[in-house]
């Protein structure tokens, strides 16, 4: 719900608890309000959404967390320095220059930003948290309303990076790395040993790759665990164990399926689309 708010201080005040500064006093913001009012972004442009060549800043407030702030250009400059660093740490060496967009998601416990970035058959998601910065002192996470108001900096620092194999654009979920779900449930049903024999083949044929782990609640779904070094590469392994199935036709694309990341539910409002430029 997109509101034209004229926002003066006695307004700000009983909305969020005299939290947030009279800095607001006589701006106008547009607000777009999340979850029930859980969560606004707003601008004084009249936007709630932006690219690289029109942004003016984006502020943001989560009554959950009690924090406000503010995403400017200096906000995702340090954004590109930190994925650059965060994409390295999980051995990936090679990465294009991209466009990305950047949501956040809303829900009864606060605010969580998401990150999609693929170049060629790397696909990755970012969940990000909002730092709040006060000259060049990083204030932690769990800071509440800034004295300094809603216009007060912060960077988005990354949290978790998760392959993101199923390359869902908009906002990101991602998947669990180094974890492939092998599900013959409807098989084993029908032919148990065929399974069985199939599952065997197959570890014995990739044990280098990976290992693979018996599940006893559901008969016929499996979790390949793969070795270290094939994290983030689990679209590689899965292809290659249908381009190559010791068993034939019983292994489809479908019984082959990633470990997605489960996410309460909640609101999603897309705030940003950038360019990150690779290394």
């Amino acid at each position: 719900m997109r509101v034209l708010l004229f926002v003066c201080l006695s307004i700000v005040s009983i909305m969020i608890n005299s939290m947030v500064s009279s800095d607001l006093f006589a701006r106008t913001l547009t607000i777009e309000s999340l979850e029930g009012g859980n969560c606004w972004v707003g601008s004084e442009s009249g936007d709630t959404f932006f690219s690289d060549e029109d942004f003016d800043g984006v502020k943001i407030v989560s009554f959950p967390q009690e924090k406000s702030f503010t995403l400017d250009r200096s906000s995702f400059d340090e954004l590109n320095r930190s994925l650059e660093k965060a994409i390295r740490k999980v051995g990936i060496n090679d990465f294009s220059e991209v466009q990305y967009d950047l949501h956040v998601k809303c829900n009864h416990d606060g605010m969580i930003f998401l990150l999609n970035l693929y170049s060629g058959d790397v696909k990755l998601c970012a969940h990000l948290s909002a730092v709040e910065m006060d000259g060049n002192s990083i204030i932690g996470a769990s800071t509440k309303f800034s004295k300094a108001g809603i216009g007060s900096s912060a960077i988005l620092r990354i949290d978790r990076l998760y392959p993101n194999h199923d390359m869902k654009r908009g906002a990101c979920i991602g998947q669990n790395p180094g974890k492939l779900i092998l599900n013959l449930s409807k098989e084993y049903s029908e032919n148990l040993n065929v399974v069985e024999s199939c599952v065997f083949e197959i570890e014995k044929e990739y044990k280098n790759l990976f290992k693979i782990h018996y599940n006893e609640n559901v008969k016929g779904l499996y979790v390949i665990q793969l070795n270290s070094d094939y994290y983030y590469k689990e679209h590689l392994v899965k292809n290659l164990i249908l381009q190559q199935s010791v068993c034939g036709s019983l292994v489809k694309s479908d019984n082959i399926e990633y470990d997605n990341i489960f996410m309460n539910v909640g609101t999603t409002h897309r705030v940003y689309t950038g360019t990150f430029p690779g290394f």
